[in-house]
């Protein structure tokens, strides 16, 4: 059977078994290749041809890159501590290094018990501030009034309480995870907000992830929970928001 494939702009080809299978094991052939054979209707990525990619015996040693997930014969990968990288994503792996950015490969996930301990100081904090809120608001209400006139004033100086405590809790998950990667409780046990490719949340996933975190509440807290099963530490609000809690 002859294959063609598509190096660069120009097609090239044709090319029996042996020399297709040289040609992959060799990397030049890869997964976003265009490729055609007699029978198929039209030019295809080799990734869609094959799915789980077996390598022919002389390149059996073969591992995967940490950055792209692509499988490589290992004499063609870059070895950095537990971690594998071809020469495409080099470039981009140890520029994250550099940053002190970690790879999913050497991320150390916040288990349930620690990003516990943090939610009960984010707490405590954000408690102390509502009961300041309250004392201040407490005089608003009228003492010499009836009662009708004080229970309307008891419900608008609830209302109101509610929304800026609402608003104090966003701005404060908001403002911390975007600007630091942490609220002060998670900087207290050591943790910190990420991507699944260890990279910072932006300001606007933190607001959102600050309500799919009042939902993981709202379920009897089944949310947080999710925590104690998951392979990576995550919860509701995590997967939500595709996030990560780790270690520094």
């Amino acid at each position: 059977m002859l294959w063609y494939y598509v190096e660069g702009t120009e097609q090239k080809g044709p090319v029996d078994e042996e020399a297709f299978q040289r040609l992959i094991d060799e990397q030049t052939i890869r997964a976003d290749t265009l490729v055609w054979r007699e029978g198929m209707d039209e030019w295809k990525p080799w990734s869609a041809l094959a799915d789980h990619y077996a390598p022919s015996a002389e390149s059996a040693e073969v591992g995967v890159c940490v950055e792209c997930g692509q499988t490589y014969p290992a004499d063609q990968l870059v070895e950095y501590g537990d971690s594998h990288v071809c020469a495409n994503c080099k470039d981009t792996f140890f520029q994250k290094v550099r940053e002190g950015v970690e790879t999913t490969a050497t991320f150390r996930y916040g288990g349930f018990w620690i990003r516990g301990v943090a939610l009960f100081i984010d707490g405590a904090i954000l408690g102390f501030v509502n009961m300041m809120m309250s004392v201040l608001l407490g005089p608003l209400l009228p003492q010499e009034a009836g009662d009708d006139v004080r229970m309307s004033f008891f419900f608008a100086v609830t209302g109101v309480l509610f929304v800026l405590q609402l608003t104090v809790a966003a701005a404060y998950s908001t403002w911390f995870v975007g600007r630091f990667a942490a609220t002060p409780g998670k900087m207290a046990c050591g943790l910190r907000v990420v991507l699944p490719d260890g990279g910072t949340v932006s300001y606007a996933r933190a607001f959102g992830r600050y309500f799919a975190e009042m939902l993981s509440g709202l379920i009897l807290y089944i949310g947080y929970l999710m925590a104690a099963f998951d392979d990576e530490k995550r919860t509701l609000h995590d997967r939500i928001c595709n996030t990560r809690v780790v270690y520094k």
